[in-house]
């Protein structure tokens, strides 16, 4: 996946059955140098959803209130560029911050992680119905998503989306029937199973 420097948002629903310091639920992170990009992952330390935002030279956290695990919660960030960034937990703004210092300048081309971060902390629990867009969704948008899979989305639910995995069944890293890999059903990210 390519971030530029445009809005962002990643919805998906995640399932927590031990919480780990810093686990990425999504990742589109570089995990060298100064590790600019963002991650949706477990807070250090609390039982708690985070976004983190970095640039490479200052970072920004946007975070939940406590969660519980073992329960299924629907987890929306929305990066908007002029300035703001939101945490959004079942439909409901949980939390925001400035992002006005990262603003410019988060913009790379690497890999993006499903269930882990940018290194070796892996997601312990589910995720499925992951959705990353270059728009800023609004909160109706968010509430009328997290009940959908891709085949249930609107036309204009699917503006800016680039990529959409329901991580419903196995697939050939490739996209088509076989197994390792997960199908991306709107772009062509399709993933590799670590």
């Amino acid at each position: 996946i390519v971030m530029g420097t445009g809005d962002i948002s990643v919805s998906a629903w995640v399932y927590v059955t031990t919480w780990v310091t810093n686990a990425g639920i999504f990742t589109n992170r570089l995990n060298s140098g100064t590790y600019p990009g963002i991650s949706v992952r477990h807070k250090n330390g609390v039982q708690r959803f985070e976004v983190n935002i970095d640039d490479g030279g200052s970072s920004t956290a946007i975070e939940s209130d406590l969660k519980n695990a073992n329960q299924w919660y629907h987890v929306c960030t929305v990066l908007d560029r002029s300035g703001l960034g939101y945490l959004y937990i079942d439909g409901v703004l949980e939390d925001s911050a400035s992002i006005t210092s990262e603003n410019l300048t988060l913009a790379h081309a690497d890999n993006a992680f499903i269930g882990k971060n940018e290194g070796t902390l892996e997601h312990r629990g589910y995720i499925c119905n992951v959705g990353y867009w270059n728009a800023a969704l609004t909160q109706p948008q968010i509430k009328s998503i997290m009940h959908k899979d891709y085949a249930s989305l609107s036309a204009s639910e699917k503006t800016g989306l680039v990529s959409w995995w329901n991580l419903d069944e196995q697939t050939d890293p490739d996209g088509t029937a076989g197994t390792g890999g997960v199908k991306d059903y709107h772009g062509s990210n399709h993933g590799t199973l670590e």
